[in-house]
């Protein structure tokens, strides 16, 4: 959501578990981009589920670019649900203090 908005992003592949996580991921930032209007480019590196601390997590990397400049995003969030909402929620923890940073 954006102020009354709603944003939804779809991703389509192959379904596994190990895709499930990288497509919600994609998905989400098919839905930022959207909510952000084009103005930058968000690249997913790489999703994966990680287990520490005898809890599973999903950890994941996005490149971000603004004009000629890039950075590598990070975000992770335990899996409670399911894999597919906590990609989500990393992707959304990797972006969210990025996109506020460049307005």
């Amino acid at each position: 959501r954006k102020g009354d908005e709603s944003f939804i992003g779809e991703a389509e592949g192959l379904e596994s578990e190990r895709s499930r996580v990288d497509l919600a991921a994609r998905a989400t930032l098919v839905a930022i981009t959207q909510a952000e209007g084009g103005e930058r480019s968000l690249a997913l590196d790489g999703a994966k589920t990680i287990s520490a601390f005898d809890r599973e997590f999903v950890f994941v990397g996005v490149t971000a670019r603004v004009a000629r400049e890039s950075a590598l995003l990070t975000g992770s969030c335990e899996i409670k649900d399911s894999a597919e909402t906590a990609s989500a929620l990393a992707v959304l923890d990797a972006t969210n203090r990025w996109i506020a940073y460049t307005k």
